[in-house]
């Protein structure tokens, strides 16, 4: 089990929870961008996602994915990961019994910088990628240490850190730790529960006709090997009940609203 994570501080959460009552409109993007205090540099995010159809955009310390209308004329939802976990377990079932065995010695840690990263693209489904390859892009972190049990801020400017031997607990400190933030701006979540079997955590806040939402789920970049943590905006219609359990996660689908 391993964990890579960028707690969240006041700047950022303070931006998500003010995109939620702003204007994503192409002529007004630009200028929400700059309200929030996030910039690419002379980047325009209006151009980036409606020109040239780029949906990852750089807010200065954090990608911010789009999600975008069918006919990608609509931003329809905003979001960042703080917190990315590797169980090899989740994979383990449907390997051969080698396979097995090396993945529960990276695990271990017995084989962390013996291994190194893949090159080249890995398909999940029938080689699990190594913890070598999860870490390399990262400094080595203590993820019982530096995730807080409680909500104090994260220090601005923090890095990503990785820790090879945190396992699900430090995962969900994580995500507790993006709850409080949320909530010490917005209240406590209209909504706060789990979903799929293993699990996975989520709370909601409404805001107008936008819901904020942090959650842990599957991380689609790297085709669910990874579970994410994740601090999201997204449209919602403001009397329409916020999705529970299971339902919740059409919201990171986009077929909640």
């Amino acid at each position: 089990m391993a964990l890579k994570w960028l707690l969240l501080d006041d700047r950022t959460v303070d931006a998500v929870c003010a995109l939620a009552s702003a204007s994503w409109e192409p002529a007004e993007l630009d200028r929400t961008w700059r309200r929030v205090g996030w910039s690419d540099g002379d980047k325009s995010p209006a151009d980036q996602v409606f020109a040239q159809y780029e949906f990852m955009l750089w807010s200065g310390q954090h990608w911010v994915r789009a999600g975008m209308a069918p006919d990608l004329d609509r931003i329809t939802s905003l979001g960042l990961d703080f917190a990315l976990y590797f169980d090899p377990d989740d994979r383990s079932a449907t390997l051969p019994e080698a396979e097995r065995r090396r993945i529960e010695e990276l695990a271990a840690g017995r084989l962390l910088h013996m291994v190194p990263p893949s090159r080249g693209f890995v398909d999940p489904d029938y080689r699990a990628q190594d913890l070598a390859e999860f870490l390399d892009d990262v400094e080595p972190g203590d993820a019982a240490a530096a995730i807080p049990q409680a909500d104090p801020p994260a220090p601005a400017g923090q890095d990503w850190l990785g820790d090879g031997e945190a396992g699900r607990a430090a995962f969900d400190g994580a995500w507790r730790h993006a709850c409080g933030m949320v909530s010490n701006r917005l209240g406590a979540p209209e909504i706060s529960g789990t979903h799929f079997d293993d699990g996975l955590h989520h709370a909601m806040w409404r805001v107008d006709s936008r819901v904020v939402a942090v959650a842990q789920g599957e991380d689609f970049d790297s085709y669910s090997l990874y579970s994410a943590g994740s601090l999201l905006v997204t449209d919602f219609p403001p009397n329409t009940p916020l999705p529970v359990g299971n339902a919740f996660y059409g919201l990171f689908e986009g077929d909640a609203h």
